[in-house]
Parts: structure tokens; C-alpha cells; sequence
């Protein structure tokens, strides 16, 4: 009987203690830009300050389970008449992340041309810091990695959450990435929601109809795109391929 009693007292604290790890959920993010600081200081850029909001605003979202996970922007149905959110409209990040298979699928939009993207998961070196902040609930540990060897990637990461998925394409880190800022980009995305739920298989799938390309193809697509934007947006240009 005290045999049986042991045994049951182990299972339930091994129980316990897998229920303080979320292995499936959904993260609802904010993203927000600093629209004046982001468009620059080129004559086309100086007319237009004023006559758009300061920030862009959207939301998105992030389905993970057991190793797989797809982000995408959410739906607005609410009309705006603001540029930026035309803009917005015409742009869109959409990736399906396998960390198992080592297998990332990336649809993105610019302005209205499709680009279907596969190949492997890009790795970050990460700089784990001791410092954490509180977001939507979860602490999370703060760490930082460098985009093309020179642009700053701030990152806050919770140990709870079980992947190693975040916004965009970043990700790589112990534990789900619920706050993010690239200031070179004057973007931040920060959680807003975390739910716990059974995720469906659905919400892991990322189709993507039609021609599919390699990341340094579409990089190299990119720039034939851009080169034409003049000085100030081909700086941007690493931005559209995050």
C-alpha cells in the first residue's frame, strides 16, 4: 500500500510539472511601427509626414504544436481609408515552421506579387541575457541575435511555452518568443493573448499554391524588384526578407 501510495505521489508531481509547460496554444501579437521614422527623410517621405498616423498597428498570430507552427497576420474586416493600411493590405507574411524536419515554408506578398518560399530554418546566434520582463503572463527571458551580421534582433522568449517559434521568420530560441523588436525597423510585436487549446491540424498547415523558389533566389528577386525604389527604400530592402 505505501508502494502504491509513492507511485501515485510521483505520477501526480510529474504531472504537475508538465502542466506548467504549454506544449500547443495560440499567441495573438501587436505589431507596431513607427511609420515616420521607418519611411526616412527623402523629399517623398518628408511630404507625407502628417498626413498619415505616426504608427501602423495590426495584429497576428501564432499556432504551435509539438515541434510545427504556422504565423500569419489576423483578418481585419473593418474598411480604413488610411495609406497604411492599404499598404499593409498589400504586404503579408505568412510561415509554416517544422523544427523536426528542419523544414520552413514562406509565402510572402509585395505589393500584390506572391513569392512561395521553402528551404530550411535559418539559424540565429543567439546571446542569452539574465535580464526578464513580464508579458502577457509569462516571464520571459530577454536575448539578442544579429540580422546579416549587423542588424540588432531584441528578443524576450518564455521557457513555458515549448517551441522555438516567434513573429516573422525569428525564432530558434528555448521556450516561445512573445516579445520582439528590431529597432533598425522601429517594429516591436508584443503578445497580447495567450491561449491555451488543442490546435487543430489546419492551424499547423501553411498550402502554398503555385512555383515555389529558395530563399537566396527570392532574395535575389528582391533586389532585382527594388533596385529602381531609389536610395532610401533599397536600404530597407533586408526588411522585406525577414
Amino acid at each position: 500500500m505505501k508502494r502504491l501510495f509513492l507511485i501515485l505521489m510521483c505520477v501526480g508531481a510529474a504531472l504537475s510539472s508538465a502542466a506548467q509547460f504549454l506544449q500547443q496554444g495560440r499567441v495573438v501579437y501587436e505589431k507596431k511601427m513607427n511609420v515616420e521614422k521607418m519611411m526616412g527623410n527623402d523629399s517623398w517621405a518628408q511630404n507625407m509626414k502628417g498626413k498619415i498616423p505616426k504608427y501602423n498597428i495590426t495584429e497576428t498570430e501564432l499556432y504551435f504544436r509539438n515541434g510545427e507552427s504556422v504565423y500569419l497576420p489576423v483578418q481585419n474586416d473593418g474598411a480604413s481609408n488610411n495609406m497604411m493600411s492599404w499598404i499593409t493590405n498589400r504586404m503579408s507574411n505568412e510561415v509554416y515552421r517544422n523544427d523536426t524536419s528542419g523544414l520552413m515554408r514562406n509565402r510572402k506578398t509585395i505589393y500584390g506579387t506572391a513569392y512561395n518560399i521553402e528551404d530550411s530554418v535559418p539559424h540565429l546566434n543567439w546571446k542569452l541575457s539574465n535580464d526578464t520582463r513580464t508579458i502577457a503572463g509569462y516571464e520571459c527571458r530577454k536575448a539578442e541575435a544579429r540580422l546579416y551580421d549587423s542588424i540588432l534582433v531584441v528578443a524576450f522568449y518564455s521557457e513555458k511555452l515549448v517551441g522555438n517559434v516567434g513573429p516573422e521568420t525569428i525564432g530558434g530560441l528555448p521556450g516561445i518568443i512573445l516579445g520582439l523588436a528590431i529597432p533598425r525597423m522601429y517594429t516591436t510585436w508584443f503578445a497580447k493573448e495567450v491561449q491555451i487549446m488543442t490546435v487543430p491540424n489546419d492551424k499547423v498547415t501553411l498550402n502554398m499554391k503555385g512555383k515555389k523558389t529558395t530563399r537566396s533566389v527570392f532574395e535575389k528577386n528582391v533586389t532585382d524588384v527594388i533596385k529602381d525604389w531609389g536610395d532610401e527604400w533599397r536600404k530597407k530592402a533586408w526588411q522585406l526578407l525577414i
